[in-house]
């Protein structure tokens, strides 16, 4: 999965504003120094705002995962992203779905030709009969959130939604959060 630039998404989407919103400007981020772009290994960057969210009943704060705590395969957890949907475009609004964690063996077995799969990463994906279920491009850098604690970060995937090809996140690890 690849982010497109700031300008092309601002080009590609059209938002309407709500009163609830609250706009913020990257002041400057902060990649992992051990950031791996072959391999996907810590895919993860701070990001210093300009300002600070108005905490709300629209905008609350997210519990992180408990230190060392792994995500059980078969949990069902949400994503959520402004990525490409199966029309291969932009949505005009935020898109969530539910995804289930994949045993690491197995998506180790599955992603092996593309990439590996190494502890500091979860593996999900989900389809139902009418829809497949997956981040996609442009959803990188958004949250997987599993038993109402962020958990994951979409990192990477090979197509969208494909079949026995889970998406791959980043685990929010005691490596990332202690």
């Amino acid at each position: 999965m690849n982010l497109r630039s700031q300008d092309e998404a601002q080009e590609t989407i059209t938002s309407i504003a709500e009163k609830e919103q609250q706009i913020f400007k990257v002041l400057c981020y902060f990649p992992n120094p051990q950031f791996n772009r072959s391999s996907k290994e810590n895919d993860i960057m701070l990001l210093k705002l300009n300002d600070t969210a108005n905490l709300n009943k629209h905008v609350q704060l997210l519990p992180l995962p408990d230190s060392g705590e792994d995500i059980k395969p078969g949990r069902k957890c949400k994503v959520a992203g402004w990525g490409v949907t199966s029309s291969g475009k932009p949505p005009p609004c935020l898109q969530e779905t539910i995804v289930t964690i994949v045993d690491r063996r197995s998506c180790k077995i599955k992603c092996k030709k593309h990439m590996k799969i190494t502890s500091n990463m979860l593996s999900a994906g989900g389809k139902n009969i009418f829809a497949k279920k997956d981040a996609c491009e442009g959803d990188s850098g958004g949250p997987l959130i599993c038993a109402s604690r962020y958990s994951g970060i979409v990192c990477f995937g090979k197509g969208c939604g494909k079949r026995k090809m889970p998406g791959v996140y980043t685990r929010l690890t005691e490596k990332y959060i202690a």
